[in-house]
């Protein structure tokens, strides 16, 4: 795992003893915050992490790093946002489309 300049030594040395937990399957966006992390960057905003750091520990290692409590939270808004997002739109495509088009009527010509 190749980490950047800018992660602090205590912090790199637990990214090194734990490990981060990235996922095998990501889009762009995800890979992004994956990336940012490994260059020693906040989840969330990117900027470098430091004193105050918030960090994420799972089974699989290292889940999320934060420069604070803010963008901590941010980011679990988002992720909350999104899930509601995809669920919505299962729900409208199990109904058979949007649910407020009237349905057309067949002609007896």
């Amino acid at each position: 795992m190749a980490l950047g300049e800018n992660v602090p030594d205590n912090i790199r040395d637990l990214i090194l003893t734990i490990g981060i937990a990235i996922p095998v399957s990501m889009s762009i966006e995800e890979r992004k915050i994956y990336d940012a992390m490994l260059e020693g960057g906040c989840a969330t905003c990117t900027k470098p992490v430091g004193k105050g750091t918030l960090i994420v520990i799972g089974r699989q290692g290292i889940g999320g790093m934060f420069c604070s409590g803010k963008c901590m939270a941010d980011m679990h808004v988002m992720g909350w946002l999104q899930e509601t997002h995809e669920d919505v739109r299962q729900a409208i495509e199990f109904r058979g489309g949007a649910g407020d088009e009237p349905e057309e009527e067949e002609s007896e010509d």
